[in-house]
């Protein structure tokens, strides 16, 4: 296995993209419209009725693309707006997430970020209502599990503004990094033999995507649709490719 296998961040896109990630009611939209104003175009998710929110921010000197994707718990496939948004990761990799996590119901939001992690794209986290955290008394070691996640963690209050220049700032720094090691996750032996031989099986058909193997691995091996229809075209366009030539 390769634990230290690094992915190259290559964009072709004229506007660099960030995608903010989350459950509902974390603050997401809040800070979506903190982030990017007024300016704002909403649209569906093209064959469903499912919205996602687009704007556009400056962060340095650049002009940045805004997603507010879907409201989710997991990037299993099993809803409408986790297939929503595993497609809108995989068909145009972001330059950056921001998972907003509530800072009041950590528990229900590390999940998605252990799968969000595993993808190798530049992440950081806006623990959010953190307000309402001190209210409840609730204490956070925000050094302790930025190192545990291996991600950037930035304490912010979106209806009030609070961490939103250091919000700004790590993006800016997140988004500039060259290379990222995705921060994968190791099962037992057996899963890990099935993950194995999955990734074999993929290098053979020479599939080309940007997403680290072992978690397209994964994913196929737990059954996730949004990944299995992925992989199917990539084999068909390769294979097409192969004929023309």
């Amino acid at each position: 296995m390769n634990l230290g296998q690094k992915l190259t961040l290559k964009k072709e896109e004229e506007n660099k993209v960030i995608y903010l990630v989350g459950s509902a009611n974390t603050g997401k939209s809040a800070m979506f419209h903190l982030l990017t104003g007024k300016s704002v175009v909403i649209s569906n998710f093209p064959g469903t009725t499912v919205k996602f929110q687009e704007g556009k921010m400056k962060l340095g000197k650049e002009e940045i693309k805004v997603y507010d994707t879907p409201g989710i718990y997991s990037l299993a496939g099993i809803s409408e707006e986790e297939k929503i948004t595993l497609r809108m990761i995989l068909e145009n990799r972001p330059d950056l997430i921001v998972h907003i996590m509530d800072a009041t119901r950590l528990e229900k939001c590390l999940s998605l970020q252990l799968q969000i992690a595993d993808f190798g794209i530049p992440t950081m986290v806006a623990l959010n209502m953190i307000d309402e955290a001190e209210r409840l008394k609730l204490r956070i070691d925000v050094e302790g599990l930025s190192k545990k996640l291996g991600v950037p963690i930035i304490p912010t209050v979106a209806v009030t503004g609070v961490g939103k220049k250091e919000l700004i700032k790590t993006a800016l720094e997140e988004m500039n990094k060259k290379e990222i090691t995705p921060n994968h996750v190791y099962y037992d032996e057996r899963t890990e033999l099935e993950v194995e031989k999955i990734i074999h099986l993929l290098r053979r058909s020479e599939v080309k995507t940007w997403v680290p193997l072992r978690t397209m691995a994964l994913w196929l091996l737990m059954g996730n649709e949004v990944i299995e229809e992925t992989v199917m075209r990539m084999v068909e366009k390769e294979a097409s490719n192969l004929e023309v030539v």
